[in-house]
């Protein structure tokens, strides 16, 4: 009797895993779900009421403005989650920023962020269409170049180079759908990224 129970357990066990497996790997396809043209037209619209946001912060509260900081390790393709992480210094304008993400239907400041970062990669990779990959290389020969300068600031230099080819790869590596789907909005995009 208690073998026999034993099996059924040990069968529901795995049943039970079974399911979960397969609970999650129908909940990842939805988490990679396609960029969609009303997703990225409320990312647009959140970002135009965003920069009011922006501008009143600069100007009415001098001590929340934002660091143009000396890291020289910049992810263009972390654009816009990189600017949520800058938020969290910022309690105030991350609030208020917040609200415009969740008005615009995002569920939270991240999930806005992680959209940002899949649109404004896709944009790039449409820049990039036809451009010659980051010749490493040339780089190299770049920085032999600079022998003379401060080690410090050839330090630097080497991080926004090895930054910039880190980019350029995710930037290669953009999925199709991202690209096709953020194609027709590629002119506005540009002109947001202008004001």
């Amino acid at each position: 009797m208690y073998a026999h129970a034993r099996r059924i357990l040990t069968y529901c066990n795995y049943r039970q895993l079974t399911l979960a497996i397969t609970l999650c790997l129908l909940v990842v396809p939805a988490h990679a779900s396609d960029l969609r043209s009303s997703t990225i037209e409320s990312f647009l619209a959140s970002l135009q009421d965003m920069q009011s946001i922006f501008d009143d912060s600069e100007a009415s509260e001098p001590d929340e403005e934002f660091t143009g900081s000396d890291d020289w390790n910049i992810d263009f393709t972390r654009m816009y989650s990189g600017m949520v992480d800058e938020l969290s210094n910022h309690p105030p304008t991350q609030r208020k920023v917040g609200a415009v993400a969740e008005r615009h239907g995002f569920e939270s400041l991240e999930q806005w962020g992680r959209i940002g970062d899949r649109i404004f990669t896709a944009y790039m990779a449409i820049h990039a269409e036809g451009q010659p990959a980051v010749d490493t290389g040339a780089m190299e020969n770049y920085m032999a170049l600079m022998e003379n300068l401060p080690e410090a600031e050839k330090q630097n230099i080497r991080k926004m180079m090895e930054s910039t080819v880190r980019s350029n790869k995710v930037i290669r590596n953009a999925p199709v759908r991202d690209i096709e789907a953020v194609r027709p909005y590629a002119d506005e995009i540009m002109a947001l990224h202008e004001m």
